[in-house]
């Protein structure tokens, strides 16, 4: 693969994990670099940062603890 291959790549990949996540697809970023390990690492960089410019962030981790009201 050249390296406009995977660039290309990259974005579409990118792309559709964000658009998984908007339709309000449970998906992780963790188990979205297992499905593309061969990018893993190009992704891994991407991701987040796309997820918390998108405000996404919420969907990707799961919830905090409830705190205790007393």
């Amino acid at each position: 693969m050249t390296e406009a291959e995977r660039e290309e790549l990259v974005a579409e990949l990118a792309e559709s994990f964000l658009a998984r996540l908007r339709a309000g697809e449970s998906v992780t970023i963790d188990s979205f670099l297992t499905e593309h390990a061969e990018v893993a690492d190009d992704l891994a960089e991407l991701l987040p940062a796309m997820v918390d410019m998108e405000g996404l962030s919420r969907h990707t981790q799961p919830p905090a603890p409830a705190m205790a009201h007393y």
